[in-house]
């Protein structure tokens, strides 16, 4: 008992020694890297977005289609997905409002899926067109997630960062007045 007492005291003694171990809160010196004989690679720039698909209705889509509005929003989703369904509301207004400044909201989903996705869309509100997912999409809405979403200027130029996970509006719009005062 008398051993098992000691042990706990010098196990105490022994934690608190160590957690003295840090830097302290005015030490802030760190070791500098040393500079690489070689640069990092810059990564090669996305290629312009090129694709060849239809929504649901059956109506051609292709990159030219996005030329007609100043910013478009491609979002891949799905049914099943929570995250999805909750920012679909949003999306929808974020179609509404910010039509007149040139954004058009695409959804885009699998062709498997596409009838369960209409009927998602339609529980919401969804009026937006939802394009067939394409394996042209893949260098950037190929992320292994849903939503994930791109924006595409007028010219099929990506702009900005892919977005992946959902969003609330307010952040949707404070990305997308960002892009569109870019674009000019």
């Amino acid at each position: 008992m008398k051993n098992r007492l000691i042990c706990r005291i010098c196990l105490i003694a022994l934690m608190l020694a160590l957690a003295g171990c840090g830097i302290s809160a005015g030490t802030t010196t760190l070791p500098s890297p040393t500079p690489s004989a070689t640069p990092e690679p810059t990564p090669e720039p996305l290629p312009q977005l090129s694709f060849s698909t239809v929504d649901s209705d059956g109506n051609a889509w292709t990159e030219a289609s996005l030329a007609d509005a100043k910013l478009t929003m491609i979002n891949l989703w799905a049914y099943w997905c929570g995250p999805c369904l909750r920012e679909l509301p949003d999306l929808q207004r974020l179609s509404e409002n910010y039509a007149g400044l040139g954004l058009r909201v695409l959804g885009i989903g699998e062709a498997a899926e596409e009838s369960a996705n209409l009927m998602a869309m339609a529980d919401n509100g969804v009026e937006y067109p939802c394009l067939r997912y394409t394996a042209e999409f893949d260098p950037w809405l190929n992320t292994g997630y849903v939503p994930t979403t791109m924006f595409v200027d007028a010219n099929g130029q990506v702009r900005g960062e892919t977005v992946i996970g959902s969003r609330s509006y307010e952040d949707w719009a404070e990305i997308i007045d960002g892009l569109l005062a870019e674009i000019g």
